[in-house]
């Protein structure tokens, strides 16, 4: 059966009709489906959480703060004891003095020095130098004695003193320059001794003994008098370390 032409050039101008009408839409269709997936793969990707990584030993070690060490403070130095007595200051030279009284009747026997007086003071106390006055000035505490043999000549003078120790490494100082102070050793303790001259009449002796070099402070004895101390320095300075062992131990 034959068509006749006329319907069949309507039915092909139908069919391209809807083609026109078909294609505009599919394509708008496929353009968005387009477009939306270039939009997802523009999109920045979210990063994944990522665990943190365990510290090894050395790191731990260098953000694990050091715990400081507690430091115990030492124990107090003891207070410097002086001699309470004259006795005790020169056990030696007391005894010394105490038979030379015996030999006097008991009504005219010369009376022993008992209570040490306070500071330093005395007949031949009172003749050292200048620098050995300001040195006995700054001490912390200071008595001394006097031991006199009386109807002679004989006398000495000791004084003990506790000095700062930079006023005792000054003095000390002193003397070593002075250069007419003979420097030597006792056990335990320095010495500096001098004697004026003997033709220029009765001698004058001096002598200044260092005991101990402590934190804080240091002893100084000090020998003045017609009579040549030497015999009672070293039990002077046994009877300071005895009330003071700590002393005994620093070197001179």
């Amino acid at each position: 059966m034959c068509l006749p032409q006329a319907l069949i050039d309507n039915e092909s101008l139908d069919l391209e009709q809807r083609s026109d009408k078909t294609f505009p839409a599919l394509a708008g269709v496929a353009l968005a489906l387009v477009c939306a997936l270039t939009l997802v793969g523009c999109a920045a990707p979210e990063e994944p959480e990522v665990e943190p990584k365990p510290l090894t030993t050395e790191q731990v070690a260098e953000e694990t703060p050091t715990a400081k060490p507690e430091t115990t403070p030492g124990p107090e130095p003891e207070p410097i004891a002086l001699p309470a007595s004259c006795e005790a200051m020169n056990p030696a030279l007391y005894a010394e003095l105490s038979q030379y009284a015996a030999n006097f009747p008991a009504d005219v026997a010369p009376a022993l020095p008992e209570a040490p007086t306070n500071g330093i003071a005395g007949f031949y106390m009172d003749q050292m130098g200048p620098q050995a006055k300001e040195t006995t000035a700054r001490a912390i505490q200071s008595n001394s004695c006097s031991f006199m043999f009386a109807g002679s000549t004989d006398v000495v003078e000791q004084g003990v003193s506790e000095l700062p120790t930079d006023a005792a490494e000054a003095f000390r100082g002193a003397l070593k320059a002075d250069g007419g102070f003979a420097e030597s050793q006792l056990n335990g303790a320095t010495k500096f001794s001098y004697a004026t001259d003997p033709s220029q009449g009765q001698q004058l002796f001096t002598t200044y003994v260092f005991v101990g070099d402590g934190a804080d402070s240091s002893v100084l004895l000090a020998f003045l008098g017609r009579m040549d101390s030497s015999p009672y320095e070293q039990p002077a300075v046994d009877a300071v370390i005895a009330l003071n062992p700590s002393l005994g131990s620093e070197e001179q």
